[in-house]
């Protein structure tokens, strides 16, 4: 099971699945909404995905067009997850909110052509 929180521990969530994948996204969107070089993310089952406390939602475009709503949290304003409107059963969950920093090994860097010229690329 992999646990996450936002920064003050408002917002608690569980995955009790593992990742389908797990990637760095370099796009512009995700840049800024991250406040860095890339958004270090990890796909789960929606249905194995369980959160408690306040969040707001955050709507936009995505790459493909579709919606994508991304939660906060309310009090410190730490983005946790987002579900894409392209593929209703999925989350995306920011890897940084993970309790333990072994669930995360990114597989690939998407939208690399973007990527800041410092950054690092996962091929």
């Amino acid at each position: 099971m992999i646990k996450g929180h936002c920064h003050c521990k408002n917002v608690n969530y569980s995955i009790e699945s593992e990742s389908s994948f797990q990637f760095l996204c370099h796009c512009h969107d995700c840049r800024i909404l991250n406040g860095g070089g890339h958004l270090s993310g990890a796909i789960f089952s929606k249905d194995s995905f369980e959160f408690s406390g306040p969040t707001r939602i955050y709507e936009y475009k995505g790459g493909s067009g579709e919606s994508i709503k991304a939660h906060f949290c309310e009090n410190c304003g730490n983005h946790l997850f987002a579900f894409p409107g392209f593929k209703d059963d999925i989350v995306v969950v920011k890897a940084n909110t993970f309790v333990s920093e072994k669930d995360f090994k990114p597989m690939k860097s998407i939208f690399a052509e973007e990527k800041f010229p410092w950054d690092i690329e996962i091929k």
